[in-house]
């Protein structure tokens, strides 16, 4: 009997282990991807960033025309003001969306969401969607976006 508890413990522990928390699987006609936290770019892909501002209540979108043949993107939302709240969606090109994302999402209130897709990523235009949730006053971000 024991054993067969140290065993159980044993697989729900291996399990724990091997999916980080925040990870998801996101499943669709044309594609299966996995959203995990991360914390750094690809080697020699570090995209540029791009510097923006936004109010309380406010949207902004960016959007990224992909080619085919990419299987992973790799979003950094930063602003690094904890007492100020963002969230972000993605858009596919299908026009299907997974979020919202939040600050916590790896885990930690740091005032940034970094996440990556992997799969066979679809061909077309994705668009980040930032939403200032609660600012006091305006907030200003970054972001980073990267396909490999």
């Amino acid at each position: 009997m024991k054993i067969q508890i140290l065993f159980i413990g044993m697989l729900l522990l291996t399990a724990c282990c091997v999916m980080p928390a925040g990870a998801a699987d996101f499943s669709d006609n044309a594609a299966k991807y996995t959203i995990t936290p991360w914390y750094k770019f690809t080697d020699g892909c570090k995209a540029l960033p791009l510097y923006d501002t936004i109010t309380q209540g406010e949207w902004k979108s960016h959007s990224y025309l992909l080619p085919a043949g990419k299987t992973r993107i790799e979003i950094a939302l930063s602003w690094g003001n904890t007492q100020n709240t963002l969230y972000m969606l993605i858009k596919k090109p299908d026009e299907s969306s997974y979020g919202p994302y939040y600050d916590s999402f790896d885990g930690i209130a740091n005032g940034v969401i970094p996440l990556t897709i992997n799969g066979n990523i679809a061909a077309g235009q994705w668009t980040i969607s930032i939403n200032g949730a609660s600012v006091s006053g305006t907030q200003l971000y970054t972001l980073q976006f990267n396909a490999v």
